[in-house]
């Protein structure tokens, strides 16, 4: 039943709520009967509950589940699998604020001569590293790491593109082009709609075009950003969702106090520490 259940998974991520998505993804997983369907037929039903269990925030079920299978597959000694997975991995790793631990695992994909043949973990992977090299100002190794990957073939469509559009946006707007970072993450929007992704959610789009609003002096519009997606996340229920939400809400509400606190709470309970430092440095700044 495991495998038949991580559509509905993924659906759920993009259509309902995190507690029905939570619900489907670890019935799916089950006792680990997933993980071993994986390494013994090679079928990615594994990679898909991993990426339902990020969206929602479930940093550590994710990691967990693919370091599990990271593990499986290396006893057989399937090295491509390995890399698969840890790419898939580099993007939770990611959002739980453990840079060193993403970049190592996107690296570890993405140096993997037959990465072109598989473009889905090549997304994330690539993703993942931009995120990392902005974080750490590195920004045109981080340019080189996108191009390379637009340069080769890929489905722009497939659903794990979005956290590559929001990777591209967050670049742009590092390197001062807020205006073409809004374009990007128009595409994030225009992904939903194609999808009829409901929940609004896959990646903090809204939140990132805000802040560039704010950036580009729209206070109306950054602030009408920040309102819809905070009630997205509320209506979603994932904490780091909401977390980012509020955070961003309270910046393009003149730094929002009580706002701010709220959303450290909230990003403390999910494991989302660089944003928890983020919102923490901002409410630091604003006392």
């Amino acid at each position: 039943a495991g495998p038949l259940l991580v559509p509905l998974a993924l659906h759920a991520a993009m259509t309902g709520t995190a507690a029905e998505t939570i619900r489907l993804a670890q019935r799916a997983l089950g006792d680990g009967a997933l993980v071993r369907l994986a390494a013994a037929t090679l079928q990615p039903f594994v990679y898909a509950a991993a990426v339902a269990l990020t969206h929602v925030g479930e940093l550590a079920s994710a990691e967990q589940t693919l370091t599990e299978a990271i593990a499986q597959f290396r006893e057989r000694g399937l090295l491509r699998p390995v890399a698969a997975a840890a790419a898939f991995r580099a993007h939770a790793r990611y959002l739980a604020g453990r840079l060193a631990a993403a970049e190592a695992d996107a690296r570890l994909w993405l140096e993997e001569p037959a990465m072109t043949n598989w473009p889905v973990p090549s997304a994330l992977a690539t993703a993942a590293l931009v995120f990392v090299l902005v974080e750490r100002g590195r920004l045109g190794v981080a340019r080189r790491a996108l191009d390379a990957f637009e340069r080769s073939p890929h489905d722009p469509e497939a659903p794990p593109s979005q956290p590559l559009r929001a990777s591209r946006a967050y670049l742009l707007a590092a390197e001062g082009r807020p205006q073409a970072a809004l374009e990007a993450l128009r595409e994030c929007e225009r992904f939903e709609r194609d999808w009829q992704a409901h929940a609004g959610l896959w990646v903090a789009w809204r939140s990132q075009a805000a802040l560039c609003q704010l950036a580009l002096g729209d206070k109306s519009e950054a602030r009408r950003l920040a309102d819809e997606e905070l009630a997205l996340a509320r209506a979603f229920g994932a904490q780091r969702a909401i977390g980012i939400a509020l955070h961003a809400h309270a910046l393009v509400h003149d730094a929002d106090q009580a706002t701010l606190t709220e959303a450290i709470e909230k990003l403390a309970n999910s494991g989302a520490r660089l944003e928890q430092a983020r919102a923490m440095i901002d409410l630091g700044s604003a006392i």
